[in-house]
């Protein structure tokens, strides 16, 4: 079997697919990762096959700060539309549909905000399938009673590419939806289309960089990262979120990413402050008692699948779901970036960190992540899916 995976160029995005896409090997497929041409490299570096199409852009290079849907609702329409719609998502489609032409796959599966690929593979008549790596993507609410007729983003697409006009609401999805979240954990967001649920990657996933000595020298640790993007974003809200929890006076870990400078966090290192632009995430949540994090879904699950309860100051995206999510469940607590203070984010984390129902809520997610089946079980779905072309 042949599939081509398409995915927006962020590694929040692409990292939850890398176990079905490894698992697809392990069968005996074929699998091709489509992108734009300055993600390829990082594609590669994980070992997949990449090729380019489309716009050559970037996520982590977006505007300097994503409007709040909440403040800004027309802004952030327009944004999302900008982003991952109009023009870039025509472009796409242009190139996957000369791609599909060349590589014929038997099936296609698109990440939750690629919609390229659902055009492209209705186009040429190949069966696709969403790969749902968080909660599920609601246009309605995203886009403001978003429209599915002609003179709407994915209207026009559809006429783009000389599709006839589709109003249901979840045509996109396609013939398959994959998802990645337990069902205490998805609380009432919508099951839709035929759908599999499989462990997330991100209990499976092996980060082959180097681990620093002095991580196995942490015990109690605090972890603040907020994801790769978000940082350059929100520069003030990693600054106050680390120095807020180093007032803990625990052993705290901060990562910044590659978007922002080493300046831009207030805190000189130590024997028990670890400022860095990265380290491998899996040791270090291994020596936390909680996690201070932006709610993106690679590190909230990834905290939550060891058990470690969590601290969330969401800002955009999915974070909100992921924030409603683990404060419902008794996981964590959430902070609003918009009146970040040092105090509320000490006092937070030595709630979380002190108060043992907090870690026991998380490790009710750890069990119910490591309940889920693994990738195979979507493979199998996908080979069903491919025999019925």
């Amino acid at each position: 079997m042949r599939v081509v995976i398409t995915t927006q160029p962020a590694d929040g995005h692409l990292n939850p697919m890398l176990g079905l896409s490894a698992a697809l090997r392990e069968a005996g497929h074929e699998v091709l990762l489509a992108t734009s041409a300055s993600f390829v490299p990082r594609i590669e570096a994980r070992g997949e096959r990449a090729v380019a199409v489309g716009r050559d852009w970037l996520e982590s290079g977006g505007p300097s700060e994503p409007p709040d849907p909440d403040v800004d609702p027309a802004g952030f329409r327009d944004m999302f539309e900008r982003s991952f719609l109009r023009g870039v998502a025509a472009e796409m489609a242009d190139d996957l549909v000369r791609l599909i032409g060349d590589v014929q796959p038997d099936v296609l599966v698109r990440e939750s905000v690629e919609f390229a690929g659902s055009a492209a593979a209705e186009r040429c008549g190949v069966p696709f399938a969403t790969f749902e790596w968080s909660f599920p993507v609601d246009l309605d609410t995203m886009l403001t009673q978003f429209d599915l007729a002609s003179d709407a983003p994915l209207g026009r697409l559809r006429d783009h590419l000389g599709l006839p006009p589709r109003f249901e609401r979840d045509w996109f999805l396609g013939d398959l939806v994959i998802s990645t979240l337990p069902e205490r954990y998805r609380g009432d967001a919508p099951v839709r289309g035929q759908h599999v649920s499989i462990r997330p990657h991100v209990l499976d996933l092996v980060d082959d960089a180097p681990v620093p000595d002095w991580v196995e020298q942490l015990r109690g640790a605090v972890y603040v990262t907020l994801g790769t993007v978000f940082p350059r974003h929100f520069p003030e809200v990693l600054r106050v979120a680390a120095a807020g929890a180093a007032m803990a006076r625990r052993p705290t870990v901060v990562t910044y990413g590659a978007s922002v400078d080493r300046d831009v966090i207030d805190l000189p290192d130590t024997e028990d402050v670890h400022v860095c632009a990265y380290v491998p995430q899996g040791p270090i949540l291994d020596r936390c008692v909680v996690a201070v994090i932006h709610g993106g879904t690679g590190t909230t699950l990834g905290a939550l699948a060891r058990g470690v309860p969590v601290v969330v100051i969401p800002m955009g995206a999915d974070q909100y779901a992921h924030a409603d999510a683990v404060e419902r469940l008794g996981a964590g607590l959430v902070l609003d970036h918009r009146a970040l203070t040092h105090t509320a984010v000490n006092d937070a984390v030595n709630a979380v960190g002190s108060d043992p129902a907090y870690r026991s809520a998380a490790h009710g997610v750890a069990q119910d992540l490591a309940s889920l089946p693994g990738p195979d079980h979507a493979v199998a779905a996908l080979e069903r899916l491919a025999a019925g072309r």
